[in-house]
Parts: structure tokens; C-alpha cells; sequence
């Protein structure tokens, strides 16, 4: 299936502002199949979000990041319902396709300690589950069904084309962040004391210089700066769990690699394509791992031996 890659300045570019609802302005969507990785602006605050959807029958499957706070939830609404609005538990059960023996694998169930409003369910991604849980599950899966605190059966979504657009989700996350971050500063941002355009333009020279004395071209760094951006940012994102991590100097040097990048690289073409390079690349690295766990493990070892990055991970 044709895979799709683009930046944030490409889903603005080829987007159409066609209005989602009232609050809601869906920028671009990317469809595969019964799915779509959708750019949104939440019109109250002006704030960007990615998500990947599907929709059957009125009822809308929905995992959404908002890229200035890293929110991300996943909801099932449907503007039908009437729920009590509580905290409360729903299921998911995904349904997996039959091996290449023919056996038929057991279908995995996931219960989601959330919350209802009146028109949906809502899970945060910050208890057992993490979204990367859900996303390895639906790549590889038939349908993906729903059901109510009862246990009663909701409805049911088919997968067909979620991998592509779980894909085309995570690279809308990765460069809107740091599109976002490098623009506004809006993440990240340091609790005690901060850095300026000064250091900056300090750590971008020596970046530039020690790189460029290693005997890398413009095109290498590029693809080693965009590929220490999002590293940072699955760093931050997912192995705190695992790891006690220096978060100040993690925010710090992820500004500082952000500014180096704005400075040195901009966002033209050959950017967005370096940018783009490096998403697939971490993204495809990430997505493939045995486990949260282990890709926390192999990143750490890596970027500690090879880019000196002991002083993110305290002892």
C-alpha cells in the first residue's frame, strides 16, 4: 500500500479549511482505506491537533495529540448518545486476522479506565496503556470493536488501512512539534530559567563546527539534527517510565537542537524532506520494537555511547 510521508508545511499546504463542526477546523486529512490521519485546529485557543479516525454508522474512533501540551486521548463519540457524564471502564477487543498456518489468533482485550460525557467515552493515555499499545494492535489487526461499562457491544470498526494511517499520524505529531516548538516555544519550556537567542546561536556554531570537523556534509547533520529532535521527544514522551531522567536538561538541549535547526536548516524543501526522512526512520525503529521498554533501552545505550548524552539519564 502506498505509503504516505509529509511535513506539517505540506499538510497546510495541500489542506482545505473545511469546517468539522463548530469547534473544529479540519486543515487535511489523509485517507487509507477506512481510516484517516487528519490535521484539526481547535478553534477555541487556536491549537493544532493530529488524529487518526475512522467512523461507522454515527459513531466516530478517534485518537487525537494536541501538539502544544502533548494531550493525547483517545475518544469513541457519537452525537446520539446520551451518556452520564462519570468516571467509568470500557472495553476494546481487537480482532486479529488468521495466521498463515490458518489458526486463528486470540482476540485481545483491552478494558480502559476512562470517563463518559454525555455524547462519548474518553481515555486518557496516562495509565496502563499507552497509545503505542493500542497502535501495534491495530496495524496488525481485522476490527477493532467497542463496548460499554455492561460489557454490551457497541460497535465495531474495520481496520482496514489503519496501519498507513497510524504512520501518517505519528509523522503529523512529529513535525507539527517541532514546527510548533521551534515557532512558538510553546513546549518545553524551562521552570527555572531559560535560554535565549545567544546561547542559541553558541550551541548552533559549535554543532555546526564539531559535525563538520567529523567530516559530515550539510545533508548528514541535517539527518543526525532532525533524528536527535525526535529522539528527545520519545524520550520525554515514553521512557520516563523507565528511566529517572534529567527532564530540565532534556527540555534544555531539546530547545537548544530546535533553535540549531531554525538557524541552520529553516524549513524549505530540502528541510522538510531531511525532516521527513528522519520521522520515518524513528518512527519505524519505535513502532518495531518489542516493547516500550526495549526501544527506551537500545535509544538509551545508543545516544549515551554514540552523542554523549549520559547527562540526560540520572543514576
Amino acid at each position: 500500500m502506498l505509503r504516505y510521508t509529509l511535513s506539517l508545511i505540506t499538510w497546510l499546504a495541500l489542506g482545505q479549511s473545511l469546517a468539522h463542526s463548530a469547534e473544529f477546523k479540519l486543515i487535511n486529512e489523509i485517507k487509507t482505506g477506512n481510516w484517516a490521519a487528519t490535521l484539526y485546529n481547535n478553534i477555541n485557543g487556536d491549537r493544532l491537533f493530529c488524529a487518526i479516525e475512522s467512523n461507522t454508522g454515527g459513531t466516530t474512533f478517534r485518537i487525537n495529540n494536541y501538539i502544544e501540551n502533548n494531550d493525547t486521548f483517545l475518544e469513541v463519540f457519537n452525537p446520539d448518545w446520551r451518556n452520564e457524564s462519570r468516571n467509568m471502564s470500557f472495553g476494546l477487543l481487537f480482532t486479529p486476522y488468521s495466521s498463515a498456518s490458518g489458526s486463528t489468533p486470540k482476540p485481545i482485550t483491552m478494558i480502559l479506565k476512562g470517563k463518559s460525557l454525555s455524547d462519548s467515552y474518553i481515555y486518557d493515555f496516562d495509565g496502563k496503556y499507552e497509545i503505542s499499545d493500542i497502535a501495534s494492535y491495530m496495524k496488525v489487526g481485522k476490527f477493532v470493536s467497542v463496548f460499554d461499562p455492561a460489557g454490551k457491544h457497541i460497535v465495531s470498526f474495520n481496520l482496514n488501512g489503519a496501519d498507513d494511517a497510524i504512520n501518517n499520524f505519528f509523522d503529523c505529531v512529529t513535525s507539527a512539534k517541532i514546527k510548533n516548538n521551534i515557532s512558538n516555544n510553546t513546549s518545553f519550556k524551562l521552570s527555572d530559567g531559560d535560554i535565549g537567542p545567544d546561547e542559541i546561536q553558541r550551541f548552533s556554531s559549535r554543532y555546526m563546527k564539531n559535525l563538520s570537523d567529523d567530516g559530515l556534509n550539510d545533508r548528514d547533520i541535517a539527518n543526525q539534527l532532525a533524528s536527535s529532535i525526535i529522539w528527545l521527544e520519545k524520550i520525554n514522551l515514553t521512557c520516563t517510565s523507565y528511566f529517572q531522567i534529567n527532564l530540565r536538561e532534556l527540555r534544555l538541549h531539546y530547545k537548544l537542537y530546535q533553535g540549531t535547526w531554525q538557524l541552520m536548516f529553516g524549513s524549505g524543501r530540502s528541510a522538510t524532506d531531511a525532516l521527513n526522512r528522519a520521522s520515518i526512520r524513528r518512527n519505524n525503529e519505535f513502532n518495531n520494537a518489542p516493547s516500550k521498554r526495549k526501544w527506551c533501552e537500545d535509544t538509551k545505550e545508543f545516544v549515551v555511547k554514540k552523542l554523549g548524552w549520559d547527562y540526560l539519564f540520572e543514576q
